[in-house]
């Protein structure tokens, strides 16, 4: 095996909003397995009463991402655009936002 050493997962955390709720979100980041998905990622979000919801992630293109979480009650996908505010990236939609901590 050769290479740089680096490996290809990529730890990320994020604050945002879920449906109103402000969360912080922990998430693995590997290379896409199939040509559709850049990258996809798996972790945890804490809700700010405490709660923790697992969430998952997959990157179709550079300027869109795809995130579910559970439980959710209405079993949705967030189909998110990327986005940057205060020169850090992010991906929001109506109902889920995400911004990657530096």
């Amino acid at each position: 095996m050769s290479g740089t050493g680096e490996s290809p997962l990529v730890d990320q955390t994020y604050t945002g909003t879920w449906n109103g709720k402000a969360l912080t979100a922990q998430m693995r980041w590997a290379p896409g397995d199939t040509p559709e998905v850049l990258r996809r990622g798996v972790g945890k979000a804490t809700l700010e009463d405490g709660t923790q919801v697992s969430i998952e992630g997959w990157q179709p293109s550079a300027d869109s991402m795809e995130f579910s979480l559970a439980p959710d009650p209405g079993g949705a996908t967030y189909k998110t655009t990327k986005s940057t505010g205060d020169g850090k990236a992010g991906w929001e939609s109506s109902s889920l936002t995400l911004i990657e901590k530096k």
